[in-house]
């Protein structure tokens, strides 16, 4: 069952409000609502089970004119990377329409070109036109995580790999099939923790990457060196 958690800061956005009112529709029954104190982000969407497979989402939320205050301040990649050290996947949400650029001194330009330029960075992004909007999106983000159909995430945590799915990068990994990379997505919460692992495997020889079925030494040993060297 997926919960929504969102700060209770974003009470007086209203979006909570609206969350509680699609609650009611059958479609999103079996997403949970909670009201979280976490500074990490403004919602978190929690899997039933976290792993790899199914990640914690944190999104950051912006109104258009937060999100101009924040570009002339430099706050965005700060806001980003607490989500990221926490080991859940960012999404930048950004509701709402530019405001009156003679109050901004900020061309619609620079707003939506920043704007791709972080989706372009590794990160997903979402527009919204008011919090309803930003409601539904959320709703429906969770309701694709209880159905098991959130698709491609993007994983800005792994630099030279961002763009790919994470299964499709483990098995680029040689010795690492189909089945091997099913038991890696099940086995770790996220992949911080499992770039932890591989570094303890190449720097002790002993990891829970040895406790994978059929995975011996020098299998293990393997993953790690190519992990290290080309994830980190």
């Amino acid at each position: 069952m997926t919960t929504i958690a969102y700060h209770h800061t974003e009470r007086r956005s209203g979006v909570p409000d609206e969350l509680e009112a699609l609650q009611k529709k059958s479609k999103y029954k079996d997403i949970q609502l909670k009201e979280n104190d976490t500074d990490t982000t403004d919602y978190l969407l929690i899997p039933d089970k976290i792993n790899l497979r199914n990640p914690v989402i944190g999104v950051e939320r912006k109104s258009m004119s937060d999100l101009v205050n924040s570009m002339k301040e430099n706050k965005i990649p700060t806001q980003l990377m607490k989500i990221i050290d926490n080991g859940d996947i960012p999404v930048f949400l950004v509701e709402g329409i530019i405001p009156d650029m003679t109050m901004t001194q900020m061309s619609w330009e620079s707003v939506y070109g920043y704007m791709n330029w972080l989706d372009d960075s590794g990160l997903s992004v979402k527009h919204t036109v008011d919090t309803s909007h930003t409601a539904l999106t959320l709703m429906n983000m969770a309701t694709r995580m209880e159905d098991n159909e959130f698709g491609v995430l993007k994983v800005p945590v792994i630099r030279k790999k961002d763009r790919l799915p994470v299964r499709q990068m483990l098995m680029s990994i040689p010795s690492v099939g189909e089945e091997l990379s099913n038991n890696i997505l099940e086995t770790y919460h996220n992949l911080e923790e499992f770039l932890l692992d591989c570094k303890r495997q190449s720097e002790t020889g002993t990891s829970g990457i040895l406790e994978l079925p059929r995975v011996g030494r020098k299998v293990a040993d393997k993953i790690a060196s190519e992990v290290v060297r080309e994830w980190t």
